[in-house]
């Protein structure tokens, strides 16, 4: 349903008629519809076994994104779900970059017209949103802010790393 784009200057005019008759088909915006309504599975659980502090922090970086922003998984690419390693200690162990590009595709996709994201205006308000969605009992982070422009900072928790 979502494939390429087809230049019809290649196609024959028998096949362009036919695609024209099949895409305004019932059937066809039904099934546009349906697609559209489909999201990807949640992001991965955080794994106790894995020591990846990296991976850790993405997890929960992740699972409060799709919490805050279900639709976030259809509009980003995985790798902004990603964390990162602060490159200044002073400002945390890890950040998460995803509220920035988030905000510019939730806006473009009019997501941010519904009534339950009505308060977010900015980048900053998307990563108070996600930071909202991370559970106070998470395992992981702490000390959770917004810098700049929408960065979340954090830092990992002693408890974690004394596990390892």
């Amino acid at each position: 349903l979502h494939g390429p784009t087809i230049d019809d200057r290649f196609l024959s005019p028998a096949l362009r008629s036919y695609l024209q008759l099949a895409q305004t088909s019932p059937a066809y915006r039904r099934a546009r519809s349906l697609a559209a309504r489909l999201s990807p599975p949640p992001p991965p659980p955080l794994d106790p076994t894995d020591p990846s502090l990296l991976h850790a922090t993405s997890s929960v970086f992740a699972t409060a994104i799709h919490a805050a922003f279900p639709a976030a998984l259809s509009l980003l690419d995985a790798k902004l779900f990603e964390s990162f390693k602060c490159k200044d200690i002073k400002h945390g162990d890890y950040q998460c970059n995803a509220a920035m590009p988030l905000f510019q595709k939730l806006k473009a996709s009019g997501a941010l017209n519904r009534p339950k994201y009505s308060d977010v205006k900015t980048p900053q308000d998307v990563a108070k949103k996600i930071i909202e969605a991370i559970p106070e009992d998470n395992p992981v982070v702490e000390g959770l802010t917004v810098n700049g422009p929408g960065f979340i900072m954090s830092r990992v928790k002693k408890e974690f790393l004394e596990t390892w």
